[in-house]
């Protein structure tokens, strides 16, 4: 099957080195000279491959082959590798996908540890689909990434756990459920890759979708350089049900605190909060509510211990940052 990332080496690797080979009419300058060419401009480049035999589209995978991958990768000049989990043979398989030692992890850390020897710092993304409770020992994962300089990130070294794509005019999904594709990714403090038809300037990207991925202040809840905490349920009102998945989140960011509303139903639904039940607000004063997708303030103020109700459409997300007044 076709993938954005997958289709682009040949079908095997060189009968002599055992390396990949780029596809030469994709990339008539190797990898490395596109690499090149996006280093010039200031950019990073990433790369797709797979902790299998073969990659999702069925070109080669990396497994058995990890120092050699990674030694060609980082002689490339790759800043990022997504690491998929496609083609697993059954002797690499998990009966129970439990446990820090299981096959799975040892697939991935291979990886891991050879872009760990490698010189150059390559950012390792993990995408296991969620198995083998890759969030009990995905970020202790052995690869070398530069610190960012923001005091929520305190080791040199980590991996980003999950497959992080923004995929917005690639499918059948609605404006809403394209808002809150989106707004997901913002507020949990994904990594942001935009996947999408760029061959003719932003491709098949509407004005409204172009509106979604460039909302500024999404933007600056998910990058915020002070507050890498993401975004986490919270109890909407002393009543309100546990859903499955939560449907009230919030986050604290440098500029206030934010409440995300995602309705899940297949139907508009009125969605209520009450301000003190948000972590972080308290049971006093009054507050200012801002429309993060709208960038303009609600009217009036609240006091902690009223309700807001919203109106949210079907499969939408709302987004709303709050202050002191």
């Amino acid at each position: 099957m076709p993938m954005e990332e997958d289709n682009w080496s040949n079908k095997v690797r060189d009968p002599k080195t055992n390396r990949m080979v780029p596809d030469p009419a994709k990339f008539p300058n190797g990898i490395s000279g596109l690499a090149n060419k996006i280093h010039a401009l200031g950019l990073k480049v990433g790369l797709y491959s797979d902790a299998g035999t073969s990659t999702c589209a069925g070109y080669p995978g990396s497994l058995g082959y990890e120092n050699i991958d990674a030694a060609t990768f980082n002689e490339w000049g790759i800043d990022y590798l997504k690491y998929d989990n496609c083609a697993v043979p059954g002797n690499w398989t998990d009966a129970k996908q439990m446990i820090s030692n299981s096959n799975s992890a040892i697939r991935f850390r291979q990886m891991g540890a050879a872009l760990a020897a490698q010189p150059r710092a390559i950012q390792y993304s993990l995408c296991i689909w969620g198995q083998a409770n890759v969030w009990d020992w995905g970020a202790r994962v052995v690869c070398p990434v530069p610190l960012l300089p923001s005091p929520h990130h305190s080791h040199r070294y980590r991996a980003i756990l999950g497959e992080w794509l923004v995929t917005l005019g690639n499918g059948a999904l609605t404006l809403q459920e394209q808002r809150t594709h989106f707004a997901a990714w913002a507020f949990l403090k994904s990594p942001i890759l935009l996947g999408t038809d760029r061959t003719s300037k932003l491709g098949k990207l509407s004005n409204e979708q172009l509106a979604i991925i460039k909302n500024k202040e999404l933007l600056a809840f998910n990058q915020d350089p002070n507050v890498g905490t993401a975004a986490v349920p919270f109890k909407a009102t002393s009543s309100a049900p546990t859903t499955s998945p939560p449907e009230y989140y919030s986050g604290a960011s440098s500029k206030g605190t934010h409440v995300f509303i995602t309705n899940t139903s297949s139907s508009a639904a009125t969605k209520t909060f009450t301000l003190s039940n948000v972590p972080g607000i308290g049971t006093s004063g009054n507050w200012k509510i801002h429309d993060m997708w709208t960038g303009a303030d609600l009217a009036g103020t609240y006091a902690a211990t009223a309700s807001f109700s919203v109106n949210v459409a079907p499969h939408d997300t709302v987004a709303y940052r709050l202050t002191k007044a």
